[in-house]
């Protein structure tokens, strides 16, 4: 019955909509002559048009490719993005709407704190290549990002960790890490996208998990123009 998948409709075009726009980011970054940034929302306080999650990549010629809000920060970040991560990956904290915006009675929709971490990626970067397979292997992978590190630990900020088949791809040098990841993955898989901050002896760290599945599909039967 219709009425059983009105409250599903705008979560299934969320997926569907993220899982077109990484694909698009992947192709793009996979073309590139040189080290691009990767934009990434990953935490909302407030309204926002685009949930966590959400990807944007700035080109070597400083042309964008995906979107993380519906468009008042896009132009800053294209233009800074490279200046910004001259010297590392960073985090960014961006108030959106305005005084303007209340005026009006209704609001813009994009009134909120987002956070936003920004990190340069070169080409073949690895996380982008296994995501990429996943996609047209049509599979379910879970991804986690760095957001928050400790100068202690050896984790630098913006990595990310695919989690696909069971098997955990991720470019760090502890064994008990992945191990742990592991597991982690295993556990959270069902209540995410999410961002857990975990403590260890050697120091805090904070991690954005996000669920990334093929886009639904669809198949018309029938036949005449109706069909078309």
């Amino acid at each position: 019955r219709p009425s059983d998948y009105a409250g599903q409709t705008s979560h299934v075009r969320c997926i569907v909509a993220s899982v077109r726009q990484t694909f698009q980011i992947a192709r793009a970054l996979a073309g590139a002559e040189d080290e691009c940034v990767l934009v990434t929302l990953v935490r909302v306080d407030g309204s926002s048009y685009r949930r966590p999650g959400a990807l944007m990549l700035v080109l070597p010629n400083r042309r964008a490719v995906g979107g993380i809000t519906a468009g008042c920060l896009e132009e800053d970040i294209r233009q800074c993005a490279f200046e910004w991560t001259r010297t590392g990956a960073c985090v960014k904290v961006f108030n959106t709407g305005s005084a303007a915006d209340d005026a009006l009675g209704w609001g813009s929709g994009c009134k909120g704190t987002l956070h936003v971490l920004l990190q340069r990626v070169p080409p073949e970067y690895s996380a982008f290549q296994k995501l990429t397979q996943v996609f047209i292997r049509r599979e379910t992978a879970v991804c986690a990002t760095v957001f928050e590190t400790d100068t202690r630990l050896n984790l630098p900020l913006g990595i990310r960790f695919v989690f696909s088949e069971d098997v955990l791809h991720a470019d760090v040098e502890s064994a008990e890490l992945k191990r742990a990841l592991l597991l982690e993955a295993r556990s959270i898989r069902r209540t995410i996208p999410q961002m857990v901050r975990y403590k260890t002896t050697d120091g805090d760290f904070s991690l954005f998990w996000e669920r990334i599945q093929p886009a639904v599909q669809l198949c018309v039967f029938g036949a005449g123009e109706g069909v078309a």
